[in-house]
């Protein structure tokens, strides 16, 4: 009798050790999160939301969101057609799809991902701005080849080269073949971009650019001035073309309050600089005065007559600006 008691009892202290070690192997997995674990050190499964049972020797050793976020990724070093290396700001709603990743991308940190996703940003970018280079075109490299056969200078910047292919219906084309192909790539990683469009937030210019131009618009403006800015520029972007090196030159040449705005701060907005519909980044140019009403004669008496109190001159015109002599000798530059 005592023997039966003795055994019940220990199955009894078996069967709670047991349901103790069950209730401390239970997980749960909220709502909008997957959770990656191992036996025996290596890659077991990827657990969905809700309860399980940790396994003899397995352990939880990633968690992953999976719900839809929104993310704002800078892609650095962009060469725009000009040469000029722009950071692109770029906004996205996505999520994760945890079937559809390699066994080393589930264990991908947070910032880990984040760099996936700037090199393949990168890549997009550097293929299809290549893709879009009006150098490609048949049509401009005949036109490109007989001016330069004929030696004959251009007469005006194309000021659109130096942010190009971001604005006008360059961009629009951009920015269509970016989101096109970031869904196919990224989906092979399991980023799933479906949900939302890609936005082009904005292009921010290098530092030492926006430095040089601080620099240089503050100076006296001479030839000194001049020549530092411009080694300034040629050693923060060393793959800047010629043409481009001109037409940034030209630009800070000519300031307005947009341009001024633009390299002071920085970034550059397409969608508020570019001139809609055109492929031209144009320059704002304030149009001639208009002639003043005649203005009543003063009293005899009074001997300090009054000034002709001119108009508020209209909002600014978009035109090109004329690629002048003076540029092309500071910068030493012969031929395109």
């Amino acid at each position: 009798m005592m023997e039966t008691f003795i055994v019940s009892l220990l199955f009894f202290i078996m069967l709670a050790a047991l349901a103790i070690w069950l209730l401390k192997r239970i997980r749960t997995v909220e709502e909008g999160h997957v959770v990656v674990t191992q036996w025996m050190d290596r890659h077991s499964r990827v657990v969905k939301p809700g309860p399980y049972v940790l396994w003899p020797f397995e352990e939880e050793v990633a968690k992953i969101m999976v719900r839809q976020r929104e993310a704002t990724i800078p892609v650095p070093n962009v060469f725009t057609h000009g040469g000029l290396p722009v950071t692109v700001n770029l906004r996205y709603t996505y999520r994760l799809d945890p079937t559809r990743m390699a066994k080393d991308e589930l264990y991908y940190s947070d910032a880990e991902r984040k760099e996936q996703q700037i090199t393949i940003f990168k890549q997009l970018f550097q293929e299809i701005i290549e893709e879009l280079n009006p150098s490609n075109n048949k049509a401009d490299k005949a036109e490109s080849e007989n001016d330069h056969q004929g030696e004959k200078p251009p007469q005006r910047v194309d000021i659109s080269k130096l942010f190009s292919p971001f604005g006008g219906e360059k961009g629009i084309e951009l920015r269509k073949m970016l989101g096109e192909r970031a869904q196919e790539m990224l989906a092979e990683h399991g980023i799933d971009l479906k949900s939302a469009p890609l936005v082009v937030g904005g292009l921010q210019l290098p530092q030492p650019i926006v430095d040089a131009y601080t620099t240089y618009i503050t100076s006296d403006l001479d030839s000194t001035s001049r020549s530092t800015f411009i080694e300034r520029v040629r050693k923060a972007a060393p793959e800047m073309s010629e043409t481009g090196l001109v037409q940034l030159f030209y630009l800070i040449q000519n300031p307005s309050a947009e341009l001024h705005a633009i390299f002071s701060s920085g970034t550059v907005q397409p969608d508020v600089y570019l001139h809609r519909g055109d492929t031209m980044i144009r320059q704002p140019a304030t149009p001639p005065p208009l002639q003043s009403p005649p203005q009543p004669q003063p009293p005899s008496g009074n001997s300090s007559p009054q000034k002709p109190i001119q108009p508020t001159p209209p909002e600014t015109s978009l035109q090109d600006l004329p690629l002048t002599r003076e540029v092309m000798d500071t910068l030493k530059f012969g031929k395109f």
